[in-house]
């Protein structure tokens, strides 16, 4: 189950940097409504955090028990 939680929470975060990436225009060769709009960067950048969040508490659960 712990594998399956970590299989996510990486899925999640590289989702975030994408969407980060797409925000600050790093990905201008791809056409993107995304491309260059700092809401963007905000929405990966909480996704980024929200999954080392998660893979912390993840981490943590499964070494208490």
């Amino acid at each position: 189950m712990r594998l399956l939680a970590f299989a996510g929470e990486a899925i999640l975060a590289l989702a975030g940097l994408t969407f980060t990436a797409q925000g600050l225009g790093l990905t201008r060769s791809v056409r993107s409504v995304m491309n260059d709009r700092p809401e963007w960067v905000a929405i990966g950048s909480g996704m980024f955090v929200l999954a080392l969040v998660l893979v912390w508490l993840t981490a943590r659960r499964g070494s208490a028990g």
